[in-house]
């Protein structure tokens, strides 16, 4: 939504929305935005236009989330290069997604007492062309920013059911397997 109202010669801009699932206020007046998430621009140093504006906005916000929420965060040019980082990695973990990149890798969970298998942990991995195997920690984030969360679960299972399956088949006994 935006409106505009003048008083004393000075404007005011605001919109308001969603984002993931945070929902974001922004405010600009004589030059300044807020975020519900404490973020700042200044239009006199961070953009000349409201969609500029906005957006550098949107990426403070970002980041002073990132930085674990109870923080205040101005934007820095830096934002922006983290920002298109972003965007690239959500754009590559779709097209691993799509081109079966991610695999499981299989952890036997011994218990000390038996020396018995008592569970299999299958941990998410993603086998990338150029940078190697990428541990969940590292795209995880970018998949739920990027709306992939879904996918991947859906990939996950069915590849350790289909695991599963294949271990019973050549007559191993029945496991318990552990998504991580």
């Amino acid at each position: 939504r935006l409106s505009r109202a003048g008083r004393s010669g000075s404007a005011c801009t605001s919109t308001a929305g969603r984002s993931g699932s945070a929902s974001t206020r922004t405010a600009t007046r004589r030059g300044a935005a807020s975020f519900s998430t404490p973020a700042a621009v200044s239009r006199d140093q961070d953009g000349d236009d409201i969609h500029s504006l906005i957006r550098h906005a949107a990426e403070a916000a970002a980041a002073a989330t990132d930085g674990g929420g109870d923080s205040f965060r101005f934007y820095e040019p830096e934002m922006n290069a983290r920002a298109l980082e972003r965007a690239a990695m959500v754009a590559r973990l779709r097209s691993a997604v799509d081109n079966g990149e991610l695999e499981l890798h299989y952890q036997p969970q011994v218990n000390v007492q038996t020396g018995r298998i008592g569970c299999i942990e299958a941990l998410l991995r993603w086998q990338h062309p150029d940078l190697g195997l990428i541990p969940s920690a590292g795209f995880l984030p970018a998949a739920e920013q990027g709306g992939l969360l879904g996918p991947i679960t859906e990939i996950v299972v069915a590849k350790a059911l289909r695991q599963l399956r294949e271990w019973h088949s050549i007559g191993l006994p029945d496991m318990r397997v552990a998504i991580n």
